[in-house]
C-alpha cells in the first residue's frame, strides 16, 4: 500500500501561502488515524509476503553443527525465475506495444549508416527473462525431468514454452545496449524477439487459452471464497480465535516416501487427530495446503484454529503440532514453528484475533490468499489433485462465546474483511 501523503506537505505544495485555509476541528485527528491504519495493514500484507518468502524459499538443513538456515536453495531461484515470468506475460498481454522498433540510425565505428533495431522497454524486460532462464538452464531442466507430475499454471507454461524455444537466440545474441543494423546475423534475433512477443500474445488470446486459465482461476477461486467463508463461520459462534500456523516438510530421503501415498495417509492421520483433541485442545478447524519443491520436497502449510476463550499458549501448542507431525511420520517429517519468527516478521494471522481486530482479520485475508495460490499443482499417483483441503465445519451445540455483542450485525467487520473475490486485500482496499 502506498505511504499517504502528510496532508499538510500536500497542501504546502499546492496552494499558495496566502491561500493556505485552517482544517475544521477533529479533522487532522482523523486523518492521522486512516492514515496509520493504513500503515498498519500495509504492514501486515508486506510482513505475510515475507512469510511466504521463508515458506517456499528458505530451507532449513541439518549439518553436524545444528540446523542451519539456507536462503540460496534452487526453490528461492526457480520462485524468482517463475516471479519474472509472470511478470513478463502480464506486461505482454496488456499492451501492443513492440519489444523492438526499427528506425533510420548510423554506426559511427563502422561507418555504417540505415535502419537499426534498437529495444523498447518491453524489449529489455524480456531480454533480461531471457537470461534469467538460461543461466538456470542446467537447474531447471533436471528438475522438470525429475519432476514430471508437476503442473505450472497456465500463464507460466506458455511462457516456459515460449522460452525454451527462443531464449538462446534473444539471450545469447542480442545487446541490449547496442542498436542492431537490418540484415546483420544479430538481427535475426531481434526477428525472434518480436516473433516471440506476437506468439505470447496469439495464444494468450486464443479461446482454448482463455478457457484452460478460467478454469485454473476458478479453482483457486472457489478454495479462496470456500476458506474465507469457513473462517467468517468460526467467528459466528467464536469472538476470539487462536491462529496457529506451521510448516510440516518430509527429509530429502523421503521423495519416494512422499510420492507413494504413505505421506497422504499421515496427513489424514494428523487431520483426524486434530478433530479428536488428542494433539492440542479447543479444536474449531483447519485449512492446509500442499506444496513441492526442488529441495525441500513435499510439505504442507497448516492453518489451524482454536478456541481463543480457552487458550493462548499460541508457541507450546504449536510446538505440539509439530511434535506430533515427527511422530507420524517416523523420523521422516521436520516441521517449521512460525511463531519462533514472530518477533523478525510477525505473520500474519498468528495469534490471538478477536473479531473487532480489522488488521488480524486482513492478515487472515491475506493467509488465506497465499494458501489458495495454484503457482503449481501436484498430481497424485491415481491423478487426483489434493494441493488444498480445509475441515468441515462442526457443529455446535453452545451459545456464542464471550461477552455479549451489542451491534445488531457483529460480523459485519469480518465479512467486509474477508468478502470479495480471491485478493490479498478486501473490497475497496488497494495495495
Amino acid at each position: 500500500m502506498h505511504s499517504p501523503i502528510d496532508p499538510q506537505v500536500e497542501q504546502a505544495t499546492s496552494q499558495p501561502e496566502a491561500m493556505e485555509a485552517p482544517c475544521p476541528a477533529g479533522q487532522g485527528a482523523v486523518t492521522q488515524k486512516a492514515d496509520r491504519r493504513r500503515k498498519y495493514c500495509s504492514d501486515l500484507i508486506m510482513r505475510e509476503r515475507q512469510h511466504q518468502t521463508f515458506s517456499e524459499c528458505i530451507l532449513l538443513e541439518r549439518t553436524p553443527e545444528g540446523p542451519v538456515l539456507s536462503e540460496h536453495s534452487p526453490d528461492r531461484r526457480l520462485k524468482h525465475l517463475i516471479d519474472k515470468l509472470e511478470q513478463l506475460y502480464e506486461a505482454i498481454r496488456s499492451s501492443d506495444k513492440s519489444p523492438c522498433m526499427k528506425r533510420a540510425g548510423r554506426l559511427p565505428y563502422i561507418g555504417w549508416r540505415g535502419d537499426v533495431y534498437r529495444l523498447t522497454v518491453l524489449g529489455l524486460r524480456t531480454h533480461e527473462c531471457c537470461v534469467s532462464f538460461l543461466e538456470l538452464e542446467d537447474e531447471r531442466d533436471r528438475w522438470v525431468q525429475e519432476n514430471g507430475a508437476e503442473l505450472f499454471s497456465p500463464r507460466v507454461t506458455l511462457m516456459y514454452q515460449a522460452m525454451k524455444r527462443w531464449a538462446k537466440p534473444v539471450g545469447y545474441l542480442l545487446d541490449p545496449s547496442i542498436s542492431i543494423p537490418t540484415g546483420s546475423p544479430d538481427a535475426e534475433a531481434a526477428i525472434s524477439l518480436q516473433r516471440m512477443v506476437k506468439v505470447i500474445r496469439r495464444i494468450d488470446r486464443s479461446w482454448i487459452f482463455r478457457n484452460k486459465l478460467a478454469t485454473y482461476e476458478r479453482k483457486a477461486n472457489d478454495n479462496f471464497r470456500s476458506a474465507a467463508d469457513f473462517v467468517t463461520g468460526l467467528f459466528s459462534t467464536h469472538s476470539r480465535i487462536l491462529v496457529l500456523r506451521i510448516d510440516c516438510y518430509l527429509v530429502k530421503g523421503a521423495k519416494r516416501w512422499a510420492v507413494n501415498g504413505e505421506s497422504e495417509r499421515v496427513v489424514r492421520k494428523f487431520a483426524r487427530a486434530l478433530r479428536e483433541n488428542k494433539i492440542v485442545p479447543g479444536y474449531l478447524g483447519m485449512i492446509c495446503k500442499r506444496e513441492h519443491g526442488i529441495s525441500r520436497g513435499m510439505h504442507w502449510h497448516w492453518m489451524i484454529f482454536l478456541d481463543g476463550h480457552k487458550h493462548r499458549a499460541a508457541y507450546h501448542l504449536t510446538r505440539a503440532l509439530g511434535e506430533k507431525w515427527s511422530e507420524l511420520t517416523e523420523g521422516q517429517g521436520t516441521y517449521f514453528n512460525c511463531y519462533v519468527r514472530r518477533h523478525e516478521y510477525k505473520f500474519n494471522g498468528l495469534g490471538l484475533v478477536k473479531i473487532s481486530d480489522e488488521g488480524k482479520l486482513r492478515g487472515i485475508r491475506a493467509a488465506i490468499d497465499y494458501l489458495t495460490k495454484r503457482n503449481c499443482v501436484l498430481k497424485t499417483n491415481d491423478g487426483k489433485q489434493q494441493d488444498f483441503r480445509r475441515s468441515k465445519p462442526r457443529k455446535t451445540a453452545r451459545a456464542n462465546r464471550g461477552a455479549p455483542r451489542q451491534a445488531s450485525d457483529s460480523l459485519a467487520l469480518v465479512r467486509r474483511m474477508l468478502g470479495g473475490g480471491r485478493s490479498p486485500h478486501p473490497p475497496g482496499f488497494v495495495d
